[in-house]
């Protein structure tokens, strides 16, 4: 897939007259880019759709009926766009609500606009957002309403802003990742540096090879990306034209900006150390939060190195443990270690602490009680019964 294909869809394809045995170069480039687009038509609709346009053979009419299919006439679009600024104005953020869950309703509206051919701009989505957030937020709404000008804030950083506002927030919920995007301007304008990508100044006609060359690879790069994303994260990103933009959103979505980055591995560094196992726990249970930590921060951009995680192990063990423990501070290397080789001798270890017999001795102490308490009862039964006797003589 490269830009000659979507010019296939895009400003559609006219056959040749001529016999095929007569078509020059770009006579055949045009129509295999025509049958490249169609074919990838195909491949991405539902066979209900595909019954629609099977009996299409230019990639531009199958594309319209598709559009016209989902989008509609002039007026349905109208009516959609309709439908969609009034839902934009009404949504708003509850107390119970994640901010995040709050952004992908909202962004799902912003780009459903977009689709309809409704560009929102970056200022009137920063103020919606702001005026939109419940009570808790409200301090720092000030605060960004007094320090900044809300027509130079980006989407992208305002987001990243409230995320870790939020995080700091007592009674924060702690949501998995769900949408969080920006719509940024150069989507509209295409007019990139050649670092991000691909500079489109120039009409496409006038482009030469190195222009065009970096066009396909783009368009290759965006395809990879759109093929493996799921279905909702797709969403968020269709509307993108330029591969590095469409790769910045999915970024931020799941490891947020820099700001959000820095608060999280924050939060994973206090939960690492204060993380401790426990006489009643296992040590795969144990070792199993610690190393949803380790690939917590790993996916942030930190890499814990295997000595600090043994180090972090062998102080972290209870005290059934501390002879293995002092046996591999004596005779190993702590530097040398591998994570796994430690993990490996403490399973087997653990393997040969007494734990069934304390269960059982904790189920005889419990039956042992259960008796002498049933001693004492009968013996008192049995003093009662004398000092009847005895009152009665």
């Amino acid at each position: 897939m490269d830009e000659t294909v979507w010019d296939a869809v895009d400003i559609g394809w006219t056959k040749s007259e001529a016999p095929k045995a007569n078509w020059d170069m770009d006579a055949l480039a045009a129509a295999n880019a025509n049958s490249k687009a169609l074919n990838a038509i195909f491949c991405g609709v539902s066979p209900e759709e595909f019954h629609q346009i099977s009996h299409i053979s230019i990639a531009k009419e199958a594309w319209e009926i598709l559009e016209t299919t989902y989008e509609g006439t002039k007026k349905v679009k109208d009516t959609k766009l309709q439908m969609l600024t009034t839902r934009f104005e009404e949504l708003k953020m509850s107390e119970e609500e994640s901010f995040d869950s709050f952004y992908s309703k909202l962004n799902e509206v912003v780009v459903g606009k977009f689709n309809l051919g409704e560009k929102t701009e970056d200022s009137k989505i920063v103020r919606k957002i702001l005026r939109s957030l419940p009570e808790t937020f409200w301090p720092k709404v000030t605060a960004i309403e007094e320090s900044k000008d809300l027509d130079d804030i980006k989407v992208q950083q305002l987001i990243g802003s409230l995320q870790t506002y939020e995080l700091s927030l007592p009674s924060q919920k702690k949501s998995k990742s769900l949408a969080l995007k920006t719509i940024d301007e150069r989507v509209a304008s295409h007019d990139i540096s050649d670092k991000d990508g691909v500079k489109k100044e120039a009409p496409k006609a006038n482009w030469d090879k190195d222009a065009l060359a970096v066009a396909n690879a783009n368009s290759k790069a965006l395809n990879a990306i759109f093929c493996g994303v799921s279905l909702e994260e797709f969403h968020r990103i269709s509307h993108i034209s330029i591969a590095k933009e469409a790769w910045e959103i999915l970024e931020t979505t799941y490891e947020g900006t820099k700001k959000v980055k820095d608060t999280k591995l924050q939060m994973l560094t206090t939960r690492f150390e204060e993380l401790k196992m426990s006489e009643e726990e296992s040590f795969d249970s144990f070792y199993s939060k610690l190393n949803e930590v380790v690939v917590g921060k790993f996916n942030l951009g930190e890499k814990a190195e295997d000595s600090k995680i043994v180090r972090k192990i062998l102080r972290s063990l209870p005290e059934s443990f501390c002879a293995k423990v002092t046996a591999i501070e004596e005779s190993k290397d702590l530097d040398e270690i591998k994570v796994q080789e430690l993990v490996g001798s403490l399973q087997t270890y653990e393997l040969s602490l007494p734990s069934q017999k304390k269960s059982k001795s904790l189920a005889l102490k419990t039956i042992d009680e259960r008796v002498a308490s049933h001693d004492i009862s009968e013996e008192d039964g049995v003093e009662k019964e004398v000092a009847y006797l005895a009152k009665n003589f």
